[in-house]
């Protein structure tokens, strides 16, 4: 009877405070939670350099008409009121991310609705052959098998189509893998190496703490790690209100414990993201 009532008390009382408190909770619950989870370690070497992160100038690429053809191919399509996806200029910022950085592998950890999952394939597309040859691969890893004709978040939440189906309609299925499995496990077993990773999935303090350097492990030399939900200084973004303090307090932690990171927080794009706002919560993860 106790844990009911705990349990009940839990979902009651954040109802009855101010948005401020319940966040205050929150960060107390998630420091809590942090300060109990296993010291991690890793080496940064590979990861780009915060001076060579020039985030600003990859968002001013002239890349506009490829962008129009690209919002073009995503219009008949309908991820549903409450899908969750990143959102339109957090679609196009990431687009441009990797269009500038010509990566030829991505890892994305939280498929979802494969929203991002698309978005970041058209620019591997768009980059076309290098030097290498090597053809272009995404590797979209989720807890959830998002395909799930009747479980998949996709059917729950009323798009249109399943995430394969997605990738199916714009043209990017040779490109992208799904797999189904728990983040960690795939970050600390995956003999795979990617020039970009982007970390979308599990956005507790914990999660973030403990996917950071086992993905930053999987990195080729000068590659980048992509956050979102990365709210500096645990300040609101939007005027909702809202924060979600896991991937900051997840790198408060790892700067904390001496590892050479720094983070690169979108800020302000170029064009409008939500809440009649053009600020991301987009963050680049480099080298300090």
């Amino acid at each position: 009877m106790s844990t009911l009532i705990a349990n009940l008390a839990n979902r009651i009382i954040p109802r009855l405070l101010p948005k401020s408190a319940v966040l205050s909770r929150q960060i107390r619950n998630d420091r809590r939670e942090l300060a109990a989870t296993a010291r991690q370690s890793g080496d940064p070497q590979a990861l780009l350099s915060a001076q060579d992160a020039h985030v600003d100038e990859w968002l001013h690429a002239d890349l506009a008409a490829d962008w129009a053809k690209v919002a073009q191919l995503l219009d008949p399509i309908r991820f549903g009121s409450r899908s969750g996806a990143v959102n339109p200029g957090d679609q196009r910022a990431l687009y441009y991310i990797a269009r500038a950085l010509r990566p030829r592998s991505i890892l994305e950890v939280g498929t979802h609705v494969a929203a991002s999952t698309g978005i970041l394939a058209l620019g591997l597309r768009h980059n076309g052959a290098q030097p290498s040859g090597a053809p272009p691969r995404l590797v979209t890893v989720d807890i959830m098998d998002v395909n799930d004709p009747i479980r998949g978040a996709w059917k729950r939440i009323g798009c249109d189509q399943s995430p394969s189906q997605f990738v199916h309609a714009i043209h990017v299925e040779d490109i992208v893998t799904f797999v189904t499995r728990p983040a960690t496990d795939y970050l600390r077993n995956s003999r795979e190496k990617f020039d970009l990773i982007f970390l979308d999935g599990d956005h507790s303090a914990t999660g973030v703490y403990q996917e950071i350097p086992a993905a930053i492990a999987l990195l080729n030399p000068g590659g980048l790690i992509l956050l979102h939900d990365y709210f500096p200084g645990l300040q609101p973004l939007w005027a909702d209100g809202a924060v979600v303090p896991g991937p900051q307090l997840a790198v408060e932690r790892l700067c904390s414990e001496k590892l050479p990171v720094t983070v690169k927080p979108l800020g302000a794009l170029p064009w409008p993201t939500k809440q009649g706002s053009n600020v991301s919560s987009l963050a680049v993860l480099c080298r300090a």
